[in-house]
């Protein structure tokens, strides 16, 4: 599937202009991304069964589970960084998500604007190795 055909069946779903903008500088650019194997705001349960959504995710296989958040120091609007309960909640939703399997990768909105292709390679590395595991397995599996 095309980047922009993506974009167009999904932007409606996108939380932050961030989110706009890390899909326009830096997952349209990710060299071997299958976009029908990306999603937004996909939805996970934490281990007290409380439905959360994370910004995007890449599932492929059995091998390739990367969550990606898209993060703001100030959630609130109130020019001030994280309370100490959004904090832990912060933490226990990574643990989660790399408890069931996920890499977590964290992009901070400055760098989605500032440094969009450091977060780019960041991906793409991580989706290369998971790509190559993902074969392997393939391959002991038909043999």
């Amino acid at each position: 599937m095309p980047p922009q055909k993506w974009y167009a069946q999904n932007r409606h779903l996108f939380e932050s202009q961030f989110e706009h903008l890390f899909f326009e500088n830096v997952l349209s650019n990710i060299p071997g991304l299958d976009f029908a194997c990306l999603q937004t705001q996909m939805p996970f349960l934490d281990d007290e069964g409380k439905q959360r959504y994370c910004d995007f995710a890449i599932q492929e296989g059995l091998e390739v589970r990367i969550a990606i958040e898209v993060d703001g120091y100030d959630k609130r609007g109130t020019g001030e960084g994280m309370t100490h309960a959004e904090f832990i909640d912060w933490q226990r939703r990574q643990a989660v998500l790399t408890s069931q399997g996920w890499h977590v990768l964290r992009f901070a909105n400055s760098d989605v604007y500032n440094e969009p292709t450091r977060c780019c390679n960041n991906i793409h590395f991580l989706l290369a190795k998971q790509l190559r595991k993902e074969l392997v397995q393939r391959k002991l599996a038909a043999s």
